[in-house]
């Protein structure tokens, strides 16, 4: 068997064992206990609108808000923007921005970008 041979099978080896380990690991992975009372949600910004039209909490719930872009980089992107939760967080072309906030009042809200209101869409916070 020649040295090339030799390295070819070792690096064959080595890549078929760290495959199975890490396929092990993913297929092991179980994400935390979320609570009840938090709300994730992830919203993508384009120049049509916002990915989702809708978001319904409970009274009561803590939600976060993953919020990001689908514009050029280096862009603004825009100022998301919840008035009556006093929610103004502005996000890059091509970054991402968290918003946390406790939905504490019953009622449906706008929420909007501040530079183009005409993009919006709706929170529901429900009793």
């Amino acid at each position: 068997m020649t040295r090339r041979t030799r390295y070819t099978l070792l690096g064959a080896i080595v890549t078929i064992a760290l495959v199975s380990i890490v396929t092990a690991g993913l297929l092991s992975y179980r994400p935390p206990e979320t609570p009840e009372n938090l709300k994730y949600f992830t919203v993508w910004m384009t120049e049509e609108g916002f990915n989702i039209e809708k978001i319904e909490v409970k009274k009561g719930d803590t939600v976060i808000l993953h919020i990001g872009t689908m514009y050029r980089p280096g862009m603004f992107g825009g100022t998301f923007t919840i008035a009556e939760y006093d929610v103004s967080q502005p996000v890059l072309g091509d970054g991402f921005a968290t918003v946390v906030f406790l939905a504490d009042k019953e009622g449906s809200y706008t929420f909007y970008l501040l530079e183009f209101p005409s993009i919006q869409g709706e929170l529901e916070v429900k009793a």
